[in-house]
């Protein structure tokens, strides 16, 4: 089980030797693949200004603690280059906002926010989409 935890961009791309894109040092990105991947707004907010560092959390009890830890765990798994060029410029941002829990329990409120969030994330994407040379 090589990906477990990855962000599945990786999946579509390629490695020069041969063999699993997530484990390969030498990558062809492909740059005709679009990842939507959930982001907190801080951390958004980051690559917005160009930092790839995992945003800072703030911790006021022990829930927030655990809620950062996760975070942490999560962005560390997650990321196949520490600058994210794997999936710069060919992934959507979309900010889960206050939202936790499990899917079957999110209300229509909170779908309303993520589908809204999701709608901004991607025309600001693609108001900003650079060229990229097809590989």
């Amino acid at each position: 089980m090589c990906c477990a935890g990855r962000f599945i961009i990786n999946m579509f791309d390629t490695c020069v030797r041969g063999g699993d894109p997530f484990v390969c040092d030498e990558v062809i990105y492909n740059y005709q693949t679009l990842g939507l991947k959930l982001e907190r707004e801080e951390q958004i907010e980051k690559f917005n200004n160009g930092f790839t560092d995992i945003a800072p959390y703030t911790i006021h009890s022990l829930k927030s603690y655990l809620l950062a830890v996760n975070n942490l765990l999560q962005e560390t798994i997650a990321r196949k280059t520490r600058d994210l060029k794997n999936e710069k410029d060919r992934t959507i941002y979309i900010s889960y906002g206050n939202i936790f829990g499990k899917p079957r329990k999110v209300n229509e409120t909170e779908k309303k926010t993520l589908f809204n969030n999701g709608v901004n994330a991607a025309e600001k994407f693609f108001n900003s989409l650079q060229p990229h040379p097809i590989q």
